[in-house]
């Protein structure tokens, strides 16, 4: 079996679609699209990652100052 397309395995990390049987196996035992799964996977925690309020805010007060300086 070649190696799955990242298209695939995205929809796996969605839960858009389940790998079938013969994906799910090679994955376990391809290094290649397991880490490609793995990579992923850490995108898709990421992407929920919601920043404290603090920080938004400290982002928000610093651009402001920065338009100010550059108006």
């Amino acid at each position: 079996m070649s190696h799955i397309q990242l298209s695939v395995l995205l929809d796996h990390v969605m839960r858009a679609k389940a790998l079938d049987t013969e994906s799910a196996q090679h994955v376990e035992s391809c290094p290649h699209c397991r880490s490609d799964l793995r990579w992923l996977e850490q995108l898709e925690r990421s992407r929920k990652f919601e920043p404290p309020k603090w920080a938004l805010d400290a982002v928000i007060r610093e651009f402001k100052q920065r338009h100010k300086r550059g108006a």
